[in-house]
């Protein structure tokens, strides 16, 4: 069986780490899938939703200079709000 899944965007490397310390704290049976930027999370969690057991969203996304736009948690929220529940 494959594990349950923790979808994060964030783009906070501490962060990050806090939350792959805590995922991992639970045990195999609870994965983490870590997006940096809210266009890339959109195209690809979609595939995740069925295994998803907590989705955090960063809101507030640092742009890099030189890099596309990040977008935002709300644009990732707006996206699976057309999606049924997990």
């Amino acid at each position: 069986m494959q594990p349950r899944t923790t979808l994060i965007l964030e783009d906070d490397d501490d962060r990050v780490h806090g939350f792959k310390s805590a995922v991992a704290s639970l045990g195999r049976e609870v994965g983490v899938r870590v997006w940096r930027d809210a266009p890339t999370m959109v195209a690809e969690c979609a595939a995740c939703l069925a295994r998803a057991c907590l989705i955090s969203l960063d809101h507030d996304l640092a742009a890099v200079p030189g890099e596309a736009d990040p977008g935002t948690g709300l644009e990732v929220a707006e996206f699976l709000s057309l999606h049924p529940p997990a």
